[in-house]
């Protein structure tokens, strides 16, 4: 099971879920600070 190009696709693929991830955490800390709620409590 390998084929050229994986790798490269492999990295794309987590690269583009671990921003989504952080993305998605950044902005609901930031939607807890903006409500003025502590942004670890949420």
């Amino acid at each position: 099971m390998d084929f050229p190009g994986f790798d490269a696709l492999a990295v794309g693929f987590i690269l583009f879920v671990a921003l989504r991830e952080a993305g998605s955490r950044l902005r609901r800390a930031l939607a807890a600070r903006a409500a003025g709620r502590d942004p670890l409590e949420a």
